[in-house]
Order: structure tokens, then sequence, then C-alpha cells
């Protein structure tokens, strides 16, 4: 998954992704901070992000990794995470990943890069699920429309899986 991440700061969509990335950067380097919560309603606090600036002050020739799995959706802690953004740290990688990241502000979203991973063996067609949309807007069938968005919402959060998306298109 670190192969994905090309940029200092990351979200990555989808809870189920953390400890995977996790082990990934054990296995790479000795030089990281996790933040995390077996609560997935954990919101990072105050005190976290003050962690994060003592970590990313220190200097490195090596890699390092900031990563957090706890929620980010007040905006005082937004406007805190722009800060950290834009002051980053020499060979730091600072990575959330979060359920989702709707409720981000875009100024957030437009300094960071996005990583959406499909699970494996996701054999799910992105041009059949547009055709499938657009069939159902071109029929006013908004019911179907709304069915066909919350399990592409369910599939992300992890909740849903793809087999069941797929057999809900092969329905329609």
């Amino acid at each position: 998954m670190l192969t994905k991440i090309t940029t200092h700061s990351t979200i990555v969509v989808g809870v189920q992704h953390y400890q995977p990335l996790v082990d990934e950067i054990k296995q790479e380097t000795t030089e990281y901070l996790f933040i995390d919560s077996t609560d997935t309603n954990k919101n990072l606090l105050a005190e976290d992000i003050a962690l994060i600036q003592d970590f990313i002050k220190t200097k490195s020739a090596k890699p390092r990794y900031v990563v957090s799995n706890r929620r980010i959706r007040s905006t005082e802690t937004q406007n805190r995470i722009l800060k950290l953004l834009e002051e980053g740290g020499e060979n730091t990688f600072i990575i959330f990943v979060l359920e989702t990241d709707t409720y981000l502000l875009p100024t957030i979203l437009s300094r960071v890069q996005i990583v959406k991973i499909e699970k494996e063996g996701a054999s799910i067609s992105n041009e059949k699920i547009a055709q499938v949309k657009r069939a159902t807007i071109e029929d006013k069938n908004f019911k179907e429309l709304t069915t066909l968005l919350e399990l592409e919402r369910g599939v992300l959060l992890g909740t849903v899986t793809t087999k069941n998306l797929e057999e809900y298109l092969d329905m329609v």
C-alpha cells in the first residue's frame, strides 16, 4: 500500500486498510508515530496534534510516517491539521486513514492525496456502475439510484461486500 502513497500528506479512505498499512510501515522503518484507536468513533484531539507536531519537528534522513485512524470531524481540528500539512516535515509522511473523506474541508482535500483502494478480488466495473446510475436517472427511478449509492458507500466503508454490490448490479 505504501507504493500508492506518493505525497507527504495522504488520506486513505477505508478504515479496514489501517492495520495492513501499520504492518507495512513497521517492516519498512522504525521511525513512525501511530495515533490509533479501536473505537472507530474516537476523534483526533488537540493532544494528538501536538504529538504529531513534536514528531515532525525532528529531522531525519530516513522516511518517517505518522498514521492515524481517528476521526477528523470538527472544523477546529481540521484547521489545526491544515497548519500541520502546511508546515510538514522533512522526509515525513502524514497519513490519515478515515472511513470517508466527505466531511473534510475543501482546503484539506486540495492539499492531500486521496487514496481509495479497492478490495482485492473486487471485479465491479466502474463503467457498469455508471451505466446503471444513468439508466436509473433517465427512468427517474430514484429509489433504485439511492439503493445503488448506499451500496457503493457501504463498500467504501467496508460494511457491504463487493459481492453484494455485484449481485445488485446483476439484478438491475
